[in-house]
């Protein structure tokens, strides 16, 4: 066996570290006595560094671990603090006293079982215990056992009847069950058995707060504050009292005596916060970048600055700062949130994306990064992957009503209206009140064809929110839907008198003036929304409605070309420029046009997708399919090409889950477009699947309520799937509005099977 080689350079570099370093020889105690002289002398954020590294020599020590969470919670970290109370804990379960501090973090932090666990721990050390027993009354009032709560607390008052905090918690059990005249008495009992008591007085002021008497509260709050002028409890309750009230001026001195302590980094970000809530904006700005010079204070403290810069228009400091954050730690998620938003609110959406994905990568369970991640999926129409950003912050947080809301909205539009519906319901129990979950559970009211419903609904929001150009907005499609049509137009003009850039409301009206037959009305209403929004494709669309409807197919067709050239994703423009060609007859010209446009710009999706629906009208198929799987592999998401393709294979006896791929494809880029639903549910029809057909065919409905094969298919997805009822008012709505459209033979055949 040959000899182990030695790498000398290394081995001598090692020992030359350890001596400059002269750490190699110091164990766990070395650190823990150094750690107790700097907090001796006051300095606690260096006494955190040896408490630090006592615990990575030795992670099982329980008294290292005690001390770095003291001294964490001295310098106001408490998220850091209770963890490390909670290690220390475990590893001294005989430290009596200890375990009652973890439980009372764990009980604050809404962990009421595992605060159980931890005063029946303390209880079986000591049995008398009186802050253990108050303890397991606390946690017992959490987890919803009030009467055991009570016993608990009552036991803890027999064994200390003088102490005050026992009388304090009987307040907060009594007040839990809904008695407050003995929640009162309580309270003000525990002021009497404790007069100098700080906690005593405060229990009572809160109460008194929360139950409107602002002005006996106020007197606690400064009782207890002449007892203690630094207890921090005190302050911030007097200053969230202040803040919250009439005199918001008056937060002033107590969100300064919190900013004045040593080390508490989140009391001055608040102080600056205090000073920009109050447009106070220069103290604001003094109070970030004196607070940006303290450890631990810089990222936060620099990034509300950058934020300050954005919304002043100082862009270019806004993104330097922000970028200076991240140049120090570029996975600081909170700043990369910053960024994307500034981003986003910029217009520059892919590149939000990409850096919301980074937020996330970096910190995955960051709510913030997550909701934003969603919001910045939902704005590029990738319905899935907002979905599950979505679903992501209510595993972090499950009573996030946004996300909820977001996720109603989400599932609305991809046709799922049942779990629509429960996202509301959950959004409502989470935010009562809230005008958007009830307004979202309206809508899906509306997609499941339940009109009563929605109208009291709809009447109550307008009722509680008249000023509200959402609910004027959707009260007018609720009355188009029924054909209310002088309701429809007085809501809409509401709506775009509260909200001009209401387009639900503005497309309604410019419908409207069609259906009345006013054509010079719709194109001088359209003509101004050209002007207005000039980015906005869906006007144009609009705009070649009306021109079509005045017969000057010349103007549809330029309409049409400039909506495709802002989105070229919008599918309706497609279709109807086909249309406009096929009248015109001018096929070839401009199939000749968008060869040239596709030679000049390969990448083209609007003009690929272009030849290939001139080339389906010319009865082309063939061709017209395999230009569309052109389409598809330059671009996975030009939708128009997966809609018309899936449609073609489906209607052609082709592969049908082939064709399913498709249309699940152009469905997360254009959930809300009555074609590309249809397709979808035609799709699972053939495959003979009608419960999935049904979503997707609600939604084709609900967007073009006026188009009888709709209804039809709608129909034949009912009567398949078992609801004759619903398929024969389906059917009967068909036939009445077209009695000769294409379908109508084989929807009387299917109406007399469903009667």
């Amino acid at each position: 066996m040959g000899t182990k080689r030695i790498n000398w350079n290394i081995g001598w570099a090692a020992v030359l570290a350890c001596v400059l370093v002269s750490g190699c020889s110091k164990d766990a105690a070395d650190y823990l006595s150094s750690g107790d002289a700097f907090v001796k002398a006051g300095k606690h954020r260096e006494a955190l560094i040896e408490y630090r590294n006592a615990v990575q020599k030795d992670a099982v020590n329980g008294t290292a671990r005690l001390k770095l969470a003291q001294t964490h919670e001295q310098l106001g970290e408490m998220p850091q603090a209770f963890r490390e109370y909670v290690r220390a804990a475990d590893l001294l379960p005989q430290d009596v006293d200890l375990q009652v501090k973890a439980g009372t973090l764990l009980l604050m932090a809404g962990r009421h079982e595992d605060a159980k666990v931890r005063a029946d721990r303390a209880l079986a050390i000591d049995g008398k215990k009186v802050d253990a027993q108050l303890l397991l009354g606390n946690a017992s009032a959490g987890l919803k056992d009030l009467d055991g709560a009570l016993k608990e607390i009552q036991e803890a008052i027999e064994l200390a009847p003088t102490s005050d905090r026992g009388y304090s918690s009987l307040g907060m059990v009594q007040l839990a069950k809904g008695d407050q005249a003995a929640a009162e008495a309580a309270f003000r009992k525990a002021v009497e058995v404790g007069p100098t008591s700080v906690q005593a007085h405060l229990g009572l002021g809160n109460y008194l707060w929360s139950v409107n008497r602002r002005d006996e509260a106020v007197l606690e709050l400064e009782r207890a504050l002449g007892l203690d002028p630094k207890n921090v409890l005190a302050n911030r309750l007097a200053a969230t009292f202040h803040v919250t009230g009439p005199n918001p001026e008056k937060a002033e001195p107590y969100f300064k005596a919190l900013a004045a302590r040593e080390g508490d980094v989140d009391s001055k970000l608040a102080l600056a916060e205090y000073y920009l809530r109050l447009n106070r904006t220069e103290e604001g700005r003094k109070t970030l970048l004196s607070a940006a010079s303290i450890q631990g204070a810089y990222a936060p403290a620099t990034r509300r600055l950058a934020a300050l810069a954005f919304a002043e228009g100082r862009k270019v400091d806004a993104y330097k700062q922000a970028d200076e954050v991240l140049a120090k730690n570029p996975k600081d998620a909170d700043t990369l949130v910053l960024k994307g938003r500034m981003l986003s609110a910029d217009g520059k959406a892919s590149q939000a994306l990409d850096v919301f994905k980074q937020a996330v990568a970096a910190e995955p369970n960051n709510v913030a990064a997550q909701f934003s991640l969603g919001t910045a999926h939902a704005g590029q129409r990738e319905g899935d992957a907002a979905i599950a950003a979505f679903s992501e912050v209510l595993r972090l947080n499950p009573r996030a009503s946004a996300a909820q809301l977001q996720l109603a909205n989400l599932y609305l539009s991809k046709g799922q209206v049942k779990q629509s519906a429960a996202m509301a319901e959950d959004a409502l129990r989470n935010a009562p009140g809230n005008a958007m979950a009830q307004l979202v559970r309206a809508r899906t009211r509306m997609a499941q064809g339940e009109f009563q419903e929605a109208g009291v609904a709809m009447a109550s929001l307008e009722k509680q929110f008249p000023k509200a150009w959402p609910v004027q907005a959707q009260l007018g499609t609720y009355h188009a839907l029924r054909r209310e049509w002088p309701k429809a137009r007085a809501a809409w003009e509401a709506a775009v008198q509260l909200n001009p850039q209401a387009y639900e409301a503005q497309q309604g009206l410019v419908r409207l003036d069609l259906a009345e037959r006013k054509p010079d009305l719709a194109w001088e209403r359209v003509t101004g929304l050209t002007g207005k929004f000039p980015k906005d494709a869906r006007y144009r669309v609009e705009m070649a409605r009306v021109a079509v409807g005045r017969r000057d197919l010349p103007a549809a067709e330029s309409a049409l070309k400039k909506a495709i050239e802002i989105d070229p994703a919008a599918m309706e423009a497609y279709g109807m420029l086909g249309q406009v060609y096929l009248s015109s007859g001018k096929l070839d010209q401009a199939k000749t046009e968008f060869e040239a446009l596709a030679k000049r710009e390969p990448k083209s999706v609007g003009a690929q997708t272009l030849i290939g629906m001139i080339l389906q009208q010319q009865g082309k198929t063939d061709a017209a399919m395999e230009q569309y799987r052109r389409t598809v592999e330059i671009d996975p998401k030009a939708a128009v090409a997966s809609n018309n393709l899936a449609w073609m294979y489906a209607v052609g006896g082709g592969n049908l889950d082939q064709a399913l791929q498709l249309a699940q494809a152009a469905i997360q880029v254009l959930p809300q477009q009555a074609e590309v639903n249809d397709t979808l549910a035609f799709i699972y029809l053939k495959k003979n699947i009608p419960t999935l057909a049904v979503p997707p065919m609600l939604k084709a409905v609900e967007k073009d309520p006026n188009n009888p094969t709709y209804h039809y298919r709608l129909g034949q997805a009912y009567l398949l799937s078992g609801s004759k009822d619903k398929a024969k008012a389906s059917l009967e709505t068909a036939i009445k509005l077209k009695a000769d459209f294409p379908e109508a033979g084989d929807a009387r055949k299917l109406l007399t099977q469903a009667s």
